[in-house]
């Protein structure tokens, strides 16, 4: 931990937190902003110091760390503060304190039932990815608004697609957010539905001499040291399944699946992101399906069909090959006209996120 003795100095925007928080740098380079660290890494001492004097005055009964945001933010004086971690309830709580400051918070990957409940107090200013997600969070204390996801807006691919299948890695570190399942193992919890969905994938691809990739979700990890820690457990896991030498990718997700003729992946934020941008994806949802998770089904919230063109809730082999046939050999017009329908309900696609940056100007100009 580091402790910072200088005087903060005024500032346009305060994210919370660094952490998650630094995809607003490159659209925000305008503007001054101040990152607050909220999981320890950095303290400031004057802001501290005041916070413990009315955490004593409290008699203890308000959180110390809610105590320093508060005096950090009523330094700084921003205009608007922002985060990319939607699930911080100290976020919401903050808003309410704060009525002269704009509190904005973008969607941070998919929701499931136990993970709603986060949401009972949000507020402010709520850039949600699709219609579906605005009809579920809306409490009336918030404005939701569309912007499909911030990573994906910003992401640049490739029109010429490599003639590949990308597998959409889903694996985790950390425990599940799952009413059921939050305190078991990522490699416990998913082994069987990846099992069965990459075995019949790598047949598909064998029968069909296509070459079967792997994006690897170790690239959004934020250190050197985590990223590498989780590629070797991925590799471990993909290994034990296929039998073979998977092929790992570890570069930037985003491209690896999204340059792809086309991707197949469980529950995966970044296959809904695909299709926001026209891209190839089919869904094949059988963690759903072994563990009767009904948050975990394509498309939730929505209430869809478990069988779809481009997507299963169920686990049938002979389906599960006809779809990865008919969307292999689909031209582009095709697969554009038939995921349309979906798009503004999933997951919306807002170009270099000018609908969040619109918004943020309009507040710091007024």
């Amino acid at each position: 931990m580091k402790i910072y003795f200088k005087l903060l100095e005024k500032t346009d925007i305060a994210v919370l937190d660094s952490h998650t928080g630094s995809i607003f740098s490159s659209l925000l380079d305008k503007y001054t902003i101040s990152f607050i660290d909220i999981r320890k890494e950095s303290i400031h001492f004057f802001p501290l110091i005041k916070a413990i004097g009315k955490y004593l005055l409290s008699f203890l009964k308000e959180e110390l760390s809610y105590l320093y945001l508060i005096e950090v933010i009523k330094t700084i004086k921003p205009k608007i503060c922002l985060s990319a971690q939607d699930a911080n309830t100290v976020f919401y709580k903050l808003d309410k304190y704060f009525k002269d400051i704009n509190f904005t918070t973008c969607q941070q990957g998919l929701k499931d039932d136990y993970c709603i409940d986060h949401f009972s107090d949000i507020s402010g200013d709520y850039f949600a990815f699709g219609d579906a997600y605005k009809k579920l969070l809306n409490n009336n204390l918030t404005k939701i608004q569309i912007i499909g996801s911030l990573k994906s807006n910003m992401n640049i691919l490739d029109r010429n697609k490599i003639k590949r299948i990308c597998y959409i890695s889903g694996f985790s570190g950390h425990p599940i957010n799952s009413a059921v399942f939050r305190n078991v193992n990522y490699a416990e919890f998913a082994y069987v539905p990846h099992y069965c969905g990459l075995s019949i994938l790598n047949n598909f691809c064998i029968n069909n001499n296509i070459d079967l990739v792997i994006a690897s979700k170790s690239y959004r990890e934020p250190s050197k040291e985590k990223r590498e820690k989780v590629f070797q457990s991925e590799y471990r896991l993909f290994r034990n399944i296929l039998g073979e030498e998977p092929k790992l990718i570890k570069s930037n997700a985003y491209e690896t699946a999204g340059n792809s003729e086309l991707s197949v992946c469980d529950h995966s934020s970044l296959g809904y992101e695909l299709i926001g941008r026209d891209c190839k994806v089919v869904f094949l949802n059988l963690v759903s399906y072994f563990h009767n998770e009904k948050s975990y089904k394509f498309g939730w919230p929505q209430k869809y069909d478990d069988k779809g063109a481009f997507w299963t809730n169920i686990y049938d082999t002979q389906y599960i090959n006809q779809m990865l046939t008919n969307i292999w050999e689909m031209n582009k017009d095709e697969y554009e006209k038939l995921i349309l329908p979906y798009k503004s309900v999933l997951m919306y696609y807002d170009k270099n996120n000018t609908k969040l940056i619109k918004h943020i100007e309009s507040i710091i100009s007024n």
